[in-house]
């Protein structure tokens, strides 16, 4: 589906910049509640879910580089907060950024 494409392209471009399904919709010029379903149909979950997930993806991407502290990433990411931020990570991973970042770092035994 040319729309959704399109969409999820917008998505993966502006993700961590605010981007909300409105705008989405609005770059599309539909109603938010066509592109909707016709993502869902698609992609099979929200316009906000894949925004979310891009944002969560470019955040372990910049937490494995481990050049930047939880907060910057936050912030790059697009959270509002880093205790926002934190609360999302952990609920979507079942692990907090830092434990995320701490997890390749172990020595082996």
């Amino acid at each position: 589906d040319p729309l959704v494409a399109r969409a999820r392209a917008l998505i993966r471009e502006k993700a961590c910049d605010g981007l909300r399904a409105r705008d989405v919709a609005a770059a599309l010029h539909g109603s938010r509640r066509h592109a909707e379903r016709r993502f869902r149909a698609v992609a099979g979950r929200s316009i906000l879910e894949e925004i979310a997930e891009v944002r969560l993806e470019r955040a372990k991407t910049l937490l494995d580089r481990g050049s930047l502290g939880v907060s910057a990433v936050a912030s790059i990411c697009g959270w509002s907060s880093e205790n926002h931020f934190r609360r999302a990570f952990q609920a979507k991973t079942g692990m907090s950024p830092s434990a995320w970042r701490a997890r390749g770092k172990a020595p082996s035994a």
